[in-house]
């Protein structure tokens, strides 16, 4: 709810920024409210139809503003719709792979059978559970050193 008020806000904000040297200008074609909020929401959504555009140099700076004010709040809506969207399924995996990882340390007061392991993606993320021995060549300490030739 925030954000639309935070919308409106800067909509009515922009409007009345650009209105006030604007209707004093006699060239001016933006010269009543509703067409200064139509000017800004045309400008803040970046569309810009070009029917109705600022002719002061203070309202061409009010109109700079909304244009970068528009493209960051368009980010902020597509990110928080994202966010909305994906923000559950992401929850629910970390519940199932908290609930995963419970079992596994605590197992309940029992072993934990092979259907409840993770499976195995090639061992890659496993540690050997001793050290491989040499299978050829004298000990190390039979070992002559010699200099490279």
């Amino acid at each position: 709810m925030s954000t639309v008020a935070l919308v409106l806000t800067i909509l009515v904000a922009g409007a009345a920024a650009v209105l006030a040297p604007e209707c004093r200008a006699p060239d001016a074609n933006i010269t009543d409210s509703p067409d200064a909020l139509w000017w800004a929401i045309s400008t803040v959504t970046t569309v810009g139809y070009g029917a109705l555009h600022p002719v002061t140099a203070e309202g061409r700076l009010v109109g700079a503003v909304l244009m970068v004010v528009g493209i960051g709040m368009m980010g902020v809506v597509t990110a928080t719709i994202a966010t909305r969207l994906i923000l559950p399924e992401q929850q629910a995996e970390e519940r199932l792979e908290y609930a995963r990882l419970e079992r596994r340390l605590h197992g309940h007061g029992r072993a934990t059978t092979t259907a409840e392991r993770p499976p195995d993606h090639g061992g890659a993320s496993r540690l050997p559970t001793r050290c491989p021995r040499p299978t050829a060549g004298p000990p190390l300490s039979q070992r002559r050193m010699t200099a490279p030739s």
